[in-house]
């Protein structure tokens, strides 16, 4: 359930964590996440809230996954959601979309 929520946001957003197949290093976590908010931040508050995110989600889910429930998408949605939110305020910041990212990468090169 990790990976799938933790590559939600980024899935939708279409940013990538590691490296290309080209072997180039993926952009520098700063600027993902600067690329995030200005993809998600919908009423130019500066931050991804709740339902913004919701929003970039969950037609993208319901696409893919027809046969899922809305609850159990809303449900993953919340998931992947506290995984960005770390301080629990409602809001993704642009330091916790870095932070996000920054792990995610380091995540994916201890894999490799």
């Amino acid at each position: 359930m990790k990976i799938m929520v933790s590559a939600l946001l980024l899935t939708a957003l279409c940013l990538p964590v590691t490296t290309s197949a080209q072997g180039r290093p993926a952009p520098d976590a700063l600027q993902v996440a600067k690329d995030a908010l200005k993809t998600g931040d919908f009423n130019g508050d500066g931050v991804i809230d709740r339902d913004e995110f919701a929003r970039l989600n969950l037609d993208k889910m319901r696409k893919n996954n027809p046969s899922v429930q809305d609850q159990d998408h809303i449900a993953m949605i919340e998931a992947a959601f506290m995984q960005f939110d770390s301080n629990g305020d409602g809001k993704i910041t642009l330091e916790e979309m870095e932070a996000f990212i920054a792990r995610q990468n380091g995540s994916s090169r201890k894999a490799n």
